[in-house]
């Protein structure tokens, strides 16, 4: 059974004939409990529980965005947020920006960009002008519109609409200058390490939601990218409290760099196990 689908260039269904959607759904639900236990028992605001059980699905549908041809990236990135999520929330607006960044720079929907799709274009702009850390995530989100083809009829209006609440967010805002001390920056050089490793192997025979066209393996990149420029530009605004303000983006980038070493190390071992049929003359 598949959720309807409001006609978007990025939204996706959820489709629950696919285990890795079941999953997705069913961490979330779990995680909610746990957390919702911790504002019992733990002392958690009500908004802190809320804000880490919705990072474990934005850590999740982010790692399946980076990784579409491994579901298990997807798995690794939600249990990895559940971890991190014990240390602090994460900016829930800032992540979302960035799961809808993501999603766009990889084309992973391929649906020109409808009149709904303005207002979430709005969202990420407001989202990514509140300080200099934010702007990578408006950055993106303008070469997207700028670049991409499926930004469609829309393109220019949409980055009117993009601009104007991000200068109104810097505006309204106290804008902090970036973090230059030991913590920020070799949290800023591992986040950029990680978003290169992840860069080797890119699993992908996808096609995009709405159109038979494939998702390329140029976009998938580029997405790891834009994540790792987010979270690393987190760590030069934000130092150590990064690690959980963006700590859904960071779940996927370190999932997609686990998954990248390990799965062809496991594909090359279980074939080297797997005995040859023996040859007949």
């Amino acid at each position: 059974m598949a959720l309807p689908q409001i006609k978007s260039g990025i939204g996706r269904p959820m489709d629950f004939r696919y285990p890795s959607n079941v999953f997705a759904v069913g961490i979330t639900a779990a995680s909610g409990i746990g957390f919702g236990s911790a504002v019992a028992f733990a002392g958690w605001s009500p908004w802190r529980a809320l804000a880490a059980t919705l990072g474990v699905f934005i850590a999740w549908a982010i790692g399946r965005e980076l990784d579409p041809g491994r579901t298990v990236t997807g798995g690794l990135a939600a249990l990895a947020a559940i971890l991190i999520a014990v240390l602090g929330a994460p900016a829930l607006l800032a992540v979302f920006a960035t799961l809808i960044v993501v999603r766009s720079v990889v084309g992973s929907v391929g649906l020109e960009l409808q009149p709904l799709d303005l207002v979430v274009i709005g969202i990420v702009g407001w989202a990514s002008g509140g300080d200099l850390w934010l702007w990578p995530i408006g950055l993106w989100m303008l070469g997207f519109l700028l670049l991409a083809p499926e930004a469609g009829r829309y393109r220019y209006f949409a980055v009117a609409i993009l601009a104007i609440p991000f200068v109104a967010a810097w505006y309204a805002s106290d804008v902090s200058p970036l973090t230059l001390d030991l913590a920020s920056v070799v949290g800023a050089a591992v986040a950029l390490v990680a978003g290169i490793v992840s860069l080797a192997v890119v699993d992908c025979d996808e096609s995009s939601d709405l159109r038979p066209s494939p998702i390329t393996h140029l976009r998938v990149r580029l997405g790891r990218v834009a994540a790792a420029t987010v979270v690393a530009a987190a760590f030069l605004g934000l130092g150590r409290d990064a690690l959980w303000f963006v700590g859904p983006v960071a779940a996927a980038i370190g999932a997609i760099v686990v998954t990248s070493v390990t799965v062809p190390v496991w594909r090359r071992f279980s074939r080297s196990r797997t005995p040859s049929e023996p040859t007949t003359d």
